[in-house]
């Protein structure tokens, strides 16, 4: 016989002789058994080594080490508003003025940013007096700046 085949059956036999080793053990630890009970109640080998059949973790762990806060409702928190840069802008208008210099009718012909103060530009328009006797429309326009931190309608 030559070395090769003594190797490989040494080879061999030492793993059948660890494969019935671990047969009985796993018998005796009855991780494998054959019976069936309705009524047993399989327990984890480690448990039986160490003899518990139940295992108390309060009685284990003892008193708590501390309590548990109450849970609280969160508290409204301020809605996040960021800051106002400084808007600059105008409104030019086409107002309609009388015999006497009082502002008539007004009407916006063009606005930068649209949207933003027209109301307040023909309500200043409207207000202001013109000098008497030159009827007709007159182009006027309204110049704003809003500084950082204020906005419209506060």
């Amino acid at each position: 016989m030559t070395l090769q085949s003594r190797l490989g059956f040494a080879f061999m036999g030492g793993c059948t002789v660890a494969l019935a080793l671990s047969l009985i053990a796993a018998f005796l630890l009855h991780v494998v058994d054959d019976r069936r009970d309705e009524d047993m109640i399989e327990a984890h080998p480690v448990d039986l080594l160490l003899g518990y059949d139940q295992l108390d973790l309060k009685e284990l762990l003892g008193e708590p080490r501390y309590e548990l806060p109450e849970v609280r409702e969160a508290p409204e928190l301020p809605t996040y508003r960021p800051p106002v840069r400084e808007i600059r802008g105008f409104v030019m208008l086409a107002v309609e003025v009388d015999a006497e210099g009082r502002s008539v009718d007004a009407q916006v012909l063009e606005a930068e940013p649209a949207g933003l103060f027209e109301t307040e530009a023909i309500t200043q328009a409207l207000a202001e007096r013109w000098p008497a006797g030159s009827p007709g429309i007159r182009d006027h326009v309204v110049q704003f700046t809003v500084p950082s931190g204020k906005r419209s309608g506060q």
